[in-house]
């Protein structure tokens, strides 16, 4: 064991980083400013750890940062936003998990041109229960639609209860989808809103509206691998957001190129039983049409399943099929084994024109 009083000095070749559990009694000691560490992860980051590692020097040299707090209040102690919008000047990756204990959207509001080689942002925040911050989300929203024309990865996470998503001024879900109308017109051409952006995560909006319907529009065209979140996702309402709709005045459209699509959900609210989740995927896959996995997750990142989809005609008269517009069509859905989604998921998503690579954790 590493004495408690001795100094660590990290090879000079050290770019990426990742401090976990065990490491806290260390880090003091750790000479990090003067390190060649252009990439950190920090996992339930404590205030001391903040303030040696997330300095306005050390932001300067970051190019990715990732800090994933599920237990304490920490961020705010240190304003980890404002240093990260004010001085990191070379970050590609931000992603910060963690609970507010002060306001924080006015550090959007201020450097709204901040982070100009930014790639890829994640924020899920909650909020203690005796603060509140309700500019937070349109801060946010505002934040991110200066940066819609650089952006590959996007993930916004909101708190579970309703209350507390008030207190950052969620609103369902609106203002998060909102982002993406394109409303910028120039001599009668829509400029695309997010030409760029690869994954979407975002919390499904409030409500019982049809998906298909109301949301596969606004979903960027080049988005290829999408999360949708919720929590309250009861039988009936996974039925009315996920029906198939029977219109011919409003048709869905979803990027042509959307292959993976992952739920992230709650199961200790529902059946926990692999006829529900197959049920589940088998709505999703039916809903969206382009896709070719389906993935399962809980809040923790728990990964309870991987699911291909194969779909093939209902006429088996081709010339008949021909002939229609939407084509009815047989949909299977088949659950990967644990060698599969454990050892093998990269290959595997491969054969079906996916890939995972959603926020690496440095």
């Amino acid at each position: 064991m590493m004495p408690v009083n001795q100094h660590i000095d990290l090879p000079p070749h050290i770019d990426q980083l990742t401090l976990c559990e065990g490491w806290y009694r260390h880090l003091p000691l750790i000479r990090f400013p003067h390190s060649s560490v252009t990439k950190l992860h920090i996992t339930s980051p404590c205030v001391d750890i903040l303030t040696r590692c997330i300095t306005p020097s050390a932001m300067r040299i970051l190019t990715h940062l990732s800090l994933a707090d599920f237990m304490e209040s920490t961020i705010d102690s240190m304003s980890v936003f404002e240093i990260a919008l004010r001085d990191g000047v070379n970050l590609q990756c931000l992603r910060i998990r963690g609970r507010l204990e002060a306001s924080h959207s006015q550090y959007f509001r201020q450097y709204p041109h901040a982070l100009p080689c930014l790639t890829e942002l994640g924020i899920f925040v909650s909020v203690a229960h005796f603060h509140a911050d309700p500019d937070f989300f349109p801060a946010v929203c505002d934040f991110v639609l200066q940066k819609s024309e650089q952006l590959v990865h996007l993930e916004l996470g909101a708190p579970r209860d309703k209350f507390t998503q008030d207190k950052l001024g969620f609103d369902g879900g609106r203002g998060c989808w909102a982002m993406f109308k394109n409303t910028s017109h120039r001599n009668k051409v829509v400029q695309p809103l997010f030409p760029k952006l690869e994954s979407l995560s975002m919390p499904l909006p409030a409500g019982k509206k049809n998906i298909s319907l109301h949301y596969s529009r606004l979903i960027p065209r080049a988005v290829t691998r999408l999360t949708l979140s919720r929590d309250e996702l009861g039988d009936n309402c996974m039925n009315a957001m996920f029906k198939v709709p029977r219109t011919k005045k409003r048709r869905p459209s979803w990027p042509s190129n959307l292959r993976l699509v992952c739920i992230n959900i709650n199961p200790s609210l529902y059946h926990s039983s692999s006829d529900w989740y197959r049920m589940l995927v088998r709505l999703v896959a039916e809903c969206i049409s382009t896709v070719h996995v389906v993935k399962i997750v809980s809040p923790n990142r728990r990964i309870y399943g991987f699911w291909s989809v194969s779909r093939r005609d209902a006429y088996e008269d081709g010339n008949v099929a021909a002939n229609l517009t939407d084509r009815p069509q047989h949909v299977r859905c088949n659950w990967w084994n644990i060698r599969q989604a454990t050892y093998l998921s990269d290959e595997v998503l491969d054969c079906f024109e996916c890939d995972d690579t959603w926020f690496e954790d440095y």
